[in-house]
């Protein structure tokens, strides 16, 4: 896997919310999957590449896609929807699998089986 660049870091909290055993580490992106997305996402592409690193650090919604349990999905709604899957490679990295939009239905079909779960970012005091 060629790395591209880091775009966040797969914290504890999250791992813990999702049901996860992945590690805490950094998150990559690399070549291929940016061409990935490019190519099969373009909409999602143009428009919410430049926010991956917004999107891990403050999703809406995280959860583990059932069907790769090696795996953790971040939701974040902006203009659409939008789904960030990461996985752990056989390398041991966590990186960046895809992007892509999901409608409300999903996600509501998601909290109800309960695969995702809200995101509620601790607030720091402020002074």
């Amino acid at each position: 896997m060629k790395k591209i660049k880091a775009v966040g870091y797969l914290t504890k909290e999250v791992i813990d919310l999702a049901g996860s055993s992945l590690p805490s580490q950094e998150i990559i992106i690399t070549e291929e999957v940016e061409k990935h997305i490019k190519t099969k996402h373009l909409t999602e592409y143009e428009k919410y590449y430049n926010s991956l690193e917004q999107i891990i650090k403050t999703p809406d919604y995280v959860g583990i896609n059932e069907k790769h349990s090696n795996s953790i999905e971040f939701i974040k709604k902006l203009d659409d929807n939008v789904i960030v899957a990461i996985k752990l490679s056989i390398q041991n990295e966590i990186y960046v699998a895809s992007m892509y939009h999901i409608n409300d239905l999903k996600i509501s079909k998601r909290l109800n089986n309960n695969t995702i779960k809200p995101y509620c970012q601790k607030k720091e005091n402020s002074v």
